[in-house]
């Protein structure tokens, strides 16, 4: 998917180009554009299905700048327990009278 800035509008990246999975719709890529239409960045997003569960959940995120050769990486947990995901969610909690219980508005 592209997305432009709308004429008279200021942003970092006037354009970026997202690359999403075709099953869940997750963002997995990111081109960044600088303001001359070049590549300036470059983000990605490996995922892993967790079957059992079933969820498509990113490992880690990694975020690079071309023009600096810098580069970010967010999320590293290879030393951490797997993920717990027997939280006990039903669809009522994320009604909006739930979200007026809890104070947000």
């Amino acid at each position: 998917m592209e997305a432009n800035l709308k004429p008279g509008q200021r942003h970092i990246n006037p354009k970026r180009t997202f690359y999403l999975d075709e099953d869940s719709w997750q963002i997995l890529e990111i081109d960044h554009y600088d303001t001359d239409g070049k590549l300036w960045r470059y983000s990605e997003a490996p995922s892993v299905n967790y079957y059992e569960v079933p969820v498509f959940w990113s490992t880690l995120e990694c975020h690079y700048d071309l023009k600096s050769s810098r580069y970010l990486v967010q999320g590293l947990d290879n030393q951490e327990q797997e993920y717990d995901f027997s939280f006990p969610a039903t669809t009522d909690m994320f009604s909006p009278q739930a979200l007026r219980q809890r104070g947000v508005e």
